[in-house]
């Protein structure tokens, strides 16, 4: 999600209220949020931050916190799937659907977009 990416640059969080996003920042302390469609009411928060430095301060850095407090790190979630790069290169020697049996599901779908891009009819392969 692009929210984690912006937290992480200590960036201040204006979002829509959405239950996705309600689960990664609390209004007020790492973001504001708006009713959603209220144009008005996103009018408005845009207004105090641009008005209010400090503000923006304490947001970008409640969500920089926020991300590493709860460990909403690429480099944790990379961790394991770089643990599995030697069995990754492994695995591209092999036919493809062999290779994807090996693999658990989410891990699957990740190495059979790198190593086996599909050609789409009547399109050429980068």
């Amino acid at each position: 999600m692009k929210i984690l990416e912006y937290m992480g640059l200590g960036k201040a969080i204006v979002a829509p209220r959405q239950e996705n996003i309600e689960e990664l920042v609390t209004d007020g302390r790492e973001a504001l949020l708006f009713t959603s469609g209220d144009a008005a009411g996103f009018a408005d928060i845009l207004s105090r931050l641009v008005e209010d430095t400090e503000l923006r301060r304490r947001l970008g850095t409640g969500a920089l916190d926020a991300v590493h407090r709860r460990e909403l790190l690429w480099t944790r979630n990379a961790a394991p799937r770089l643990r599995s790069a030697p069995e990754a290169a492994r695995l591209a020697s092999m036919h493809p659907t062999s290779a994807l049996r090996h693999l658990a599901p989410q891990t699957a779908a990740a190495f059979a977009f790198y190593f086996y891009p599909v050609t789409l009819p009547g399109r050429a392969r980068d």
